[in-house]
């Protein structure tokens, strides 16, 4: 029994040898990982006067100017600040995991390359005050996705360092113009809409209506004898051309200030909104103006079908229409819209700018 007893300690001395060595190795890396990556930065925030994002799929540049968030590359469109101010907390809040690769052949393996190659797979987030100093010159590369014991973290390597870094927190550094400013320019809803004109210049007007806001489809008002309509739905689909109206690219309508639109449509409600459309060219793609008015001399009131008519086919067989607005609430949409698209032209889908590209002989065919 006492002849155990030393090797016993021997044991424990040994035990704790190898454990105090491991701590020592290991304090290096906690103190590491309990830092922050960019330290200083939440007390900057409001320095903040630039943001660009730059990968191999695009780039984008936010400016701070007169109090407002704008995209450069969409002509000073208004981006929305609460994703402005998403990014920028993001940046401030990642904390350093563990260091990575400090060998330059490996860094495109993590995706944290340097961005002098075209095909280069990071991600450069800049961040700069009013005097065009650095906040922040990141490399943002692969993300690490969350797991039951980890967070969401992401490898990057800030700009001119030799060593890249696993680091956790949410992070995401919208590249494109769109993922930062509201796409949505207007949605009404087919159920409202009476009335749509369409005017290609120098063309005769197409016109699609319907009777009540319960009918689904759109008809043509005016069928020359001895013709038909070639295709229902595209003549339907008039009626729908700003229905959810989300844009992909937008200029300043000043540009087209010395242009004459190649198309005008006017999209009237049964509650008495009426939209102006304007089809401009640039490039070879088609920018839309959009003005807004409230015209309650124009209400028309719906035709109800017979109660004991059958049911037409043009009937919606969907959801009940959501109802038509008072006058007041029709004046006050009028006004949120003006202000939201005044000064500006949109390139919405091509499924849309199309629309006023059709001309009335496009939407017939003779009879058989």
């Amino acid at each position: 029994m006492h002849k155990r007893l030393p090797m016993m300690l021997v044991v424990a001395l040994l035990v704790g040898g190898v454990a105090w060595y491991v701590s020592q190795q290991k304090s290096p890396t906690m103190e590491v990982a309990s830092s922050l990556l960019l330290p200083g930065l939440m007390d900057r925030l409001n320095d903040t006067s630039k943001i660009v994002v730059e990968s191999r799929d695009g780039s984008v540049t936010i400016v701070h100017e007169g109090g407002q968030w704008k995209v450069e590359e969409f002509g000073g469109y208004p981006a929305k600040p609460e994703r402005v101010r998403q990014l920028l907390f993001q940046l401030g809040e990642l904390r350093i995991v563990e260091r990575k690769t400090a060998k330059a052949e490996n860094f495109p393996q993590l995706e944290v390359e340097d961005r002098t190659s075209r095909d280069a797979a990071s991600r450069a987030v800049k961040v700069l005050d009013d005097k065009g100093e650095p906040l922040v010159d990141l490399l943002v590369g692969k993300s690490r996705p969350a797991r039951a014991m980890n967070p969401p973290g992401h490898y990057v390597r800030r700009a001119g360092e030799p060593n890249a870094w696993l680091v956790e927190g949410e992070l995401a550094p919208g590249g494109q113009p769109t993922e930062w400013i509201e796409t949505s320019v207007v949605d009404l809803p087919v159920d409202r809409v009476r009335q749509v004109n369409i005017t290609p210049t120098g063309e005769k007007t197409i016109v699609v209506n319907k009777s009540s806001p319960e009918v689904q489809l759109f008809s043509l008002a005016e069928v020359p004898a001895g013709f038909e309509v070639r295709a229902r739905a595209t003549v339907s689909s008039m009626g729908g051309l700003l229905l959810d109206a989300r844009l992909e690219g937008v200029l300043p309508a000043a540009r087209f200030a010395d242009q004459q639109p190649t198309a005008t449509a006017v999209v009237e409600t049964f509650d008495g909104l009426s939209a102006t459309v304007r089809r401009f060219e640039n490039k070879g793609e088609g920018f839309l103006t959009l003005e807004f008015a409230h015209t309650p001399d124009r209400v028309v009131a719906p035709v109800p079908p017979p109660s004991d008519a059958p049911k037409p086919k043009e009937m919606n067989e969907g959801p009940a229409p959501a109802g038509l607005k008072k006058p007041e609430e029709v004046a006050e949409e009028v006004e949120a819209l003006n202000a939201r698209v005044q000064g500006w032209a949109y390139r919405l889908p091509d499924y849309k700018t199309r629309l006023l590209e059709k001309k009335l002989d496009d939407l017939l065919k003779k009879k058989d």
